[in-house]
């Protein structure tokens, strides 16, 4: 899953960019609205059942067709209405035309992505990540070559066509891979009334955090829509999809760990968990360190590259998005080990949190900084909720060892911005100092070491148990 999202998130980075060149910013902003929408509508109507499927198809294997079409007939359901919820929601909301149409275009994006994530936490719970990871550069791949049939060859680049190629790309691996799924799992399509309370009971907490997360992520793009012009929309959102490339592959890392994790739980080996969660976070600041610096220092540079000059004006809010990766990557896992540890209310509180700081601070920061106070918003919403896990005992007992360890890449950091500054051109500094970043972890590699399993992460409560 890893490696798949690592070759998957070029392509998805490289058709980010030719759209926005060949939108330009107003555009740009109007398709990075719907998507923004509709990407927060289908994670609502999974009712935060992928995680739940994963965690009780390796609890109860017997039980995985009926789970898988309980969770299939209910997603159905609730996207129909979350689609109609939201358009009248955004009408309301008083938005101009061209958002409400292309929101519209974008409206069949919302079942088929609730359906994708349905596909992929199936493959997940049976550790088959090589499908689920081809589905994903499948998607990517033909998105770009879309992107470039209708943008560089045919020259009928638009919002619709953009928001068509867009959904045709992540509905055609879906419906080649779904007899797999079927033949696997052979789902029952009459939902049995005991797994859907237990689908919707264990869900809950995840289906509002899933909201509440894409809320706070994307408050800043409808903050952005409300109070400035859809120019200022598009190069924001080209900003935001630059950084976040940096956190695709911890997001696959995340999500390969869940099942560890969960059996590690179900196991009742602390040592492994404690193990399998320090790895993974340590691997992950070894890489997104030396990776934001890069970013932050030249963010200039890589927009004017990347995205041309229309978007230069956004370098500050890159800058500023690079490092809300790192926060973000230990929100991430925090609420991992969570679930795993079936103490999925507690993502809810650190949810809320963030949406409420991003709240306000949007409010506050974007009439006076524009795009920089919507970087800034984001950034700080997203180390609210590590720092709540930070105050509390159970996080630091979760996330001490990991702090720990940030010291070595942050060393490595320090020399690699001196390299930078004192080394031009630009591109010589960037490989210069990447090699004085990996000399230094190598010269104290021995300074990283995993916490010691923590006991007290495991409560005492009894396995789950499923009554057909």
């Amino acid at each position: 899953m890893v490696m798949g999202n690592a070759v998957a998130q070029p392509l998805l980075l490289l058709s980010t960019v030719l759209l926005a060149r060949e939108l330009g910013p107003s555009r740009f902003g109007v398709f990075s609205f719907s998507f923004t929408v509709a990407t927060l509508a289908g994670l609502a109507a999974g009712l935060g059942t992928d995680n739940i499927l994963i965690r009780e198809t390796n609890h109860s294997p017997e039980h995985r067709g009926t789970l898988l079409g309980s969770a299939a007939l209910l997603r159905l359901v609730a996207a129909l209405l979350v689609i109609a919820i939201v358009l009248l929601a955004v009408r309301a909301l008083g938005y101009g035309l061209e958002y409400r149409k292309a929101l519209m275009l974008a409206s069949p994006y919302v079942v088929i992505t609730t359906f994708w994530y349905l596909q992929e936490a199936f493959f997940k719970s049976s550790l088959d990540m090589h499908i689920a990871a081809s589905m994903r550069i499948g998607a990517r791949a033909l998105l770009l070559s879309g992107v470039l049939a209708l943008g560089w060859l045919l020259r009928v680049m638009s919002v619709a066509n953009a928001i068509f190629i867009t959904t045709l790309a992540q509905a055609i691996p879906l419906l080649i891979i779904a007899p797999v799924v079927v033949r696997r799992s052979r789902p029952s399509l009459s939902a049995k009334r005991s797994f859907v309370f237990l689908l919707l009971r264990e869900g809950w907490p995840l289906a509002l955090t899933d909201v509440l997360v894409v809320i706070f992520l994307r408050l800043d793009v409808l903050f952005l829509s409300h109070m400035t012009s859809p120019a200022n929309v598009g190069r924001y959102y080209a900003a935001a999809r630059l950084a976040e490339w940096l956190g695709a592959i911890p997001m696959a890392l995340q999500a390969t760990a869940l099942p560890v994790l969960s059996k590690a739980y179900s196991e009742r080996d602390p040592s492994a968990f404690a193990k399998a969660f320090q790895t993974a976070l340590d691997l992950l600041a070894l890489v997104l360190v030396p990776a934001c610096l890069l970013i932050s220092y030249l963010a200039a540079r890589w927009i004017r590259l990347l995205v041309g000059a229309d978007y230069v004006s956004a370098w500050p809010a890159l800058s500023i998005l690079a490092w809300a990766q790192v926060a973000g990557v230990t929100y991430t896992f925090s609420t991992t080990a969570l679930i795993a540890l079936r103490r999925q209310k507690m993502c809810i509180i650190l949810s809320l949190m963030a949406v409420c700081v991003a709240g306000c601070l949007s409010w506050l920061l974007i009439p006076a900084w524009g795009i920089t106070g919507a970087a800034v918003a984001a950034t700080v919403a997203w180390g609210s909720g590590t720092a709540w896990m930070l105050w509390s005992p159970f996080g630091r007992s979760l996330l001490g060892g990991f702090l720990r360890s940030l010291r070595l890449p942050c060393g490595g950091a320090a020399v690699m911005l001196f390299t930078l500054h004192f080394l031009m051109p630009w591109y010589m500094g960037a490989l210069v100092s990447l090699l004085s970043y990996l000399a230094v972890i190598y010269l104290f590699r021995s300074y990283l070491h995993p916490a010691p399993p923590e006991i007290a992460l495991f409560p005492d409560a009894p396995a789950l148990s499923i009554r057909a």
